[in-house]
């Protein structure tokens, strides 16, 4: 994630946007957009898939950031969003993507294999609501693993 400054001067909605103007995005606003995804914060993987039970991927899913590694398709999704698109903001993805995916994936997958997690105390429930920042995070809590 970074903050990207504009080279040369522009008109963005309306606003004069002079040369060297930071801007950066905020992709929890399109991803927790409840027009392309209902109930947003719930879990519900059966989003990302078809029919057939297989992955298809959603062209606003952004975990990973949006810019010009980024494939044609989701650029043209993102175009009625005002804040990409007028401010023609390309934010690099991760040349790493793909390998932080996998590891994502591996990491999490062992955890549910062999774990059973639940919260360290009984009773105890985890918050929802997130700690603000530059980026969204999860307020601190306690788990307890346990071997399936």
């Amino acid at each position: 994630m970074g903050i990207r400054q504009h080279t040369k001067k522009k008109f963005a909605g309306g606003f004069f946007l002079p040369k060297g103007t930071a801007v950066m995005s905020n992709l929890s606003e399109i991803m927790l957009d409840d027009e392309d995804f209902p109930e947003a914060l719930a879990f519900r993987p059966e989003r990302f898939l078809n029919e057939n039970g297989e992955f298809v991927p959603h062209p606003k899913n952004l975990p990973f950031g949006y810019g010009k590694r980024r494939w044609a398709a989701e650029r043209a999704a993102l175009k009625k969003s005002f804040f990409l698109h007028n401010f023609s903001f390309y934010f690099c993805s991760c040349l790493g993507e793909n390998l932080a995916r996998t590891q994502i994936f591996y990491y999490v997958t062992g955890l549910v294999h062999r774990f059973h997690l639940e919260p360290a105390s009984e009773g105890e429930e985890m918050s929802e609501d997130p700690l603000i920042g530059v980026v969204l995070t999860p307020k601190p809590f306690s788990i307890r693993l346990t071997p399936s």
